[in-house]
Order: structure tokens, then sequence, then C-alpha cells
């Protein structure tokens, strides 16, 4: 009975993981584009998935296939690949973004390079040249 029952589970597992897939639910992104107050995030097919408002994110800083990050005032805002705020970040501690990727991002904040991960935890100090 529990055998039939697991055979049973597999398949609707599967069909769930394609409906999430085919509706963008874990796109990628592969481009931000800016336009009339608003950005525009693209999936790897080149299909606009997302609208933020510019407002919301104020200046885009950079961004990677699952991340994006954004500058307004005194704050970075970090952004999952759903437009959702995940994380907020003083300037004065970070510094000024040089580098986003997926696993993380570098900044420099005076004489000083940081390397942090996705999460914002620093995971590396070297001095700048």
């Amino acid at each position: 009975m529990i055998k039939s029952f697991i055979s049973k589970i597999k398949p609707v597992k599967m069909i769930a993981a394609l409906v999430l897939l085919s509706t963008g639910a874990f796109a990628e992104i592969s481009d931000i584009q800016e336009g009339n107050g608003w950005y525009y995030l693209y999936n790897e097919n080149g299909a606009r998935y997302k609208t933020v408002s510019v407002q919301t994110v104020g200046e885009l800083v950079g961004f990677s296939e699952s991340y994006f990050v954004g500058k307004n005032g005194a704050w970075y805002y970090f952004f999952d690949d759903k437009g959702n705020r995940f994380m907020t970040k003083s300037v004065n501690d970070i510094g000024t973004i040089k580098h986003v990727s997926n696993k993380g991002f570098t900044s420099q904040n005076g004489a000083w390079i940081y390397s942090w991960d996705k999460k914002g935890v620093r995971t590396g100090t070297r001095p700048a040249k």
C-alpha cells in the first residue's frame, strides 16, 4: 500500500515542478532594463517576467542570476529574483559595491576591499591597491 502511495506522489511532484518552472517561479535574471520609472526583469529566455518601481529599488548597482542590488540614499537594498527585498545594508558599513555575483558581492570602503556572501556576511578582507 505504501509503495503505491509513493509511486502516485512522484508524478504529482514532477507536474508541480514543471508548472512552477513554466510560470517563472524559478526565473533567473538575465537582464534588467530601466524605463518610465520602472525596472523590468528579464529571464534567460528574454521574456519580461517582473516589474519593480525605480522608487523602491533606487539606483541599480548590480545583479546576478538570483538577486539584484539598488542604492537609495544611504542604503543598499537587496532583492531576490522575484523582486522581493530580502536585505538592507548601510552604505557606511559596506562602502561602494564593486561587483555582484551569484554567490555574493565585493565592496570597497576606504583602503579595504571586502568580500560578502549573498546573505550579507563578510567573508574576507584585503587591502585595496
